[in-house]
C-alpha cells in the first residue's frame, strides 16, 4: 500500500512537470485530472484559485488510524501549500476585508459546509459572545487557528471543521472567529490582539515551537466573571468523534457559567426591583407629604387672609362705630322732662336702653342703633305699633316731638 502511495506521488509530481503555465498537461488535455481549478473569486482581488483535491493532499501522508497524522516529506509538503492563495493575505487592510478574503478562499479550497465565520476583529466577537446584554444570546467562543504549513491543514478542515455534525453544532450553539496564522506577521498581530484581550496565557501556549505541528487548531474559550477560563484544545489530529467530545463538554461547561450568570441576573433584576418599588414607594410618601404641606399651607394662609380681612372689617366698624358714637347727643337725664325711653330688643335677645330727648331727630336713634353694631345696611328697626312700622319709613329728619313719640317705645331689631 506504501508502495502505492509512493507510486501515486511520483505520477502527480510528473503529471506537475509536464502542465504548461495554463494549467494544461504536454498532451494538450486539462490539469484537472490532478488538480481541480476553482471558478471561486476571492471578492477582494477577483483572482482565481487553484483547489487541491483530496488525492494530492493525501499523497505524502502516512495515515494510521491510532496514531496522530505523519509527514513524510515535508519539503515537498511545504513546496506544495506554498502554491496556494493564502487565506489571509499580510497585506490586508482591514479586518472586514481579510475575515471576508478568509472566508471566500476557505470556500473555495473545503467547499460551503462550514460554521460561519465571525466577520469583525477579536474584541468584537470577545464581546459578542461573552458580553451580549441578552444573557440568552450569549455563547462560549471558538477560535480557529489555521496553518497551511501544517500536516493536517487540509484533512482537519475538510473531515472535521466542515464535517455535517461539527460545523451544525459550532453554528448552532458556538460563536466561531477564525485567522490564518501561516504567515508569521499575521502570527504576530494575532498575538498582539490577544495580548490586548487579556489572552497572555493563550499566546504564551501558541509560541511553543512544537503547536506548528498541531495545527489547524479550535479553541474553546469561556468567560466567568470577567475572567477566561482554562483553554480547551481540539488539535488537527483528532477526528469528529474527539472533536465533537470536547465541543460538548466545553458546551456543557460555558451553560453552568451561563445558568450561574442567569441566576445572578435574576437576583440582580430582583434587588434591582425591590429597590425601584422602594424608591417609588418614598417618592410617592413624599409627595404625599409634600401636598398635606402644601394644603396646611394654603389652608393658613387662607386663615391669616381671612383672620386679616375680619381684622380690617372689625377696625373699619369699630371706626365707624366711634364716629356714630361722636355724633350722638349726650344722653339726657331720667329725670329731664323732655326725655324720652326706647328699649331696644336685639336679635339675640340681648335688651339695650337709651334715653332720648324730644328735640332730638328720630334718625337718632337709627344711629345710635348703629353705634351699637346694627348697620341699617343689615338690619330693620320696627315699633310697637300695631300694624308695626319700620323706623327707616318715617320721616326720620323730624323729631321725636313732631312725630308724637310715646314717652316709652320698644323697638325691636330684625336682621334683613
Amino acid at each position: 500500500m506504501d508502495n502505492d502511495k509512493r507510486s501515486n506521488s511520483n505520477t502527480h509530481k510528473a503529471n506537475d512537470t509536464n502542465r504548461n503555465e495554463n494549467g494544461v498537461d504536454a498532451g494538450g488535455t486539462s490539469s484537472g485530472q490532478g488538480r481541480h481549478q476553482s471558478s471561486s473569486h476571492n471578492p477582494l482581488n477577483n483572482t482565481q484559485y487553484l483547489v487541491d483535491t483530496d488525492e494530492e493532499d493525501y499523497a505524502d501522508y502516512t495515515f494510521r488510524s491510532d496514531s496522530p497524522l505523519e509527514l513524510l516529506d515535508k519539503k515537498d509538503f511545504h513546496n506544495q501549500n506554498s502554491d496556494r492563495i493564502p487565506l489571509i493575505p499580510t497585506d490586508f487592510t482591514s479586518i472586514h476585508e481579510a475575515i471576508q478574503n478568509f472566508t471566500a478562499v476557505f470556500q473555495s479550497r473545503y467547499g460551503a459546509q462550514h460554521p460561519p465565520f465571525f466577520d469583525g476583529p477579536l474584541q468584537k466577537a470577545i464581546t459578542e459572545a461573552f458580553d451580549n446584554p441578552n444573557i440568552e444570546e450569549r455563547r462560549p467562543l471558538v477560535l480557529y487557528l489555521h496553518h497551511d504549513d501544517s500536516v493536517a491543514a487540509h484533512i482537519f478542515p475538510q473531515n472535521v471543521l466542515c464535517s455535517v455534525e461539527i460545523s451544525n453544532l459550532l453554528k448552532c450553539q458556538f460563536l466561531v472567529w477564525a485567522w490564518d496564522v501561516t504567515q508569521e506577521q499575521n502570527r504576530k498581530t494575532l498575538f498582539d490582539w490577544m495580548n490586548l484581550a487579556n489572552l497572555g496565557n493563550l499566546v504564551e501556549i501558541l509560541k511553543v515551537s512544537s503547536m506548528t505541528g498541531k495545527y489547524p487548531l479550535l479553541i474553546i474559550l469561556c468567560k466567568d466573571r470577567g475572567s477566561f477560563q482554562q483553554n480547551t484544545f481540539i488539535y488537527g489530529q483528532e477526528d469528529v468523534a474527539s472533536a465533537m467530545q470536547k465541543l460538548m463538554i466545553g458546551l456543557d461547561q460555558y451553560q453552568g457559567i451561563r445558568h450561574q450568570n442567569q441566576e445572578e441576573e435574576r437576583g440582580r433584576l430582583e434587588r434591582e426591583l425591590f429597590r425601584q418599588e422602594q424608591a417609588q414607594e418614598y417618592e410617592r410618601s413624599l409627595a404625599l407629604d409634600k401636598a398635606k404641606q402644601q394644603e396646611l399651607h394654603e389652608q393658613k394662609t387662607k386663615e391669616r387672609e381671612a383672620e386679616e380681612k375680619n381684622l380690617r372689617l372689625q377696625a373699619k366698624k369699630q371706626s365707624r362705630l366711634n364716629e356714630l358714637a361722636m355724633i350722638l347727643p349726650p344722653e339726657p337725664e331720667e329725670s329731664d322732662p323732655k326725655a324720652i325711653s326706647i328699649r331696644f330688643r336685639c336679635p339675640n335677645g340681648e335688651m339695650k336702653m337709651r334715653r332720648f330727648s324730644r328735640d332730638e331727630s328720630v334718625e337718632m336713634l337709627i344711629i345710635y342703633a348703629e353705634s351699637i353694631g346694627f348697620e341699617r345696611t343689615h338690619f330693620r328697626l320696627w315699633n310697637s305699633d300695631r300694624p308695626k312700622k319700620e323706623v327707616s319709613s318715617m320721616n326720620t329728619s323730624k323729631t321725636f316731638e313732631e312725630l308724637h313719640w310715646p314717652k316709652r317705645e320698644n323697638i325691636t331689631i330684625e336682621e334683613m
